[in-house]
């Protein structure tokens, strides 16, 4: 995976294959800043783990209709929750909050 601080390769695609994380009480809002070019170039889905790495959900997503923006309830989780975002091309990009 790759990271903000740690982008590998990828140094020029932070900005749109990071995931961003906005958190209102229970629920997380996660959103990639990527372009939606259908079956050619798009975001798979969104993973949330908490922080033993285990899988709270995801949303995977229809490129020819969807954007990559997903919900997720958090509710009963503390400490760190990671968040994966997958690209076809450009691999898999993770962030975190701590809540």
């Amino acid at each position: 995976y790759y990271t903000k601080e740690k982008p590998g390769k990828w140094k020029t695609l932070v900005d749109s294959h990071l995931p961003q994380i906005k958190k209102k009480e229970n629920i997380i809002e996660i959103s990639t800043f990527h372009e939606m070019r259908g079956y050619d170039h798009y975001i798979l889905k969104h993973i949330v783990l908490d922080n033993k790495l285990k899988i709270i959900s995801e949303k995977i997503f229809d490129p020819s209709k969807d954007t990559p923006t997903s919900y997720h309830n958090i509710a009963g989780y503390s400490k760190r929750i990671y968040v994966l975002s997958v690209c076809n091309k450009h691999d898999t990009w993770l962030n975190f909050i701590d809540i």
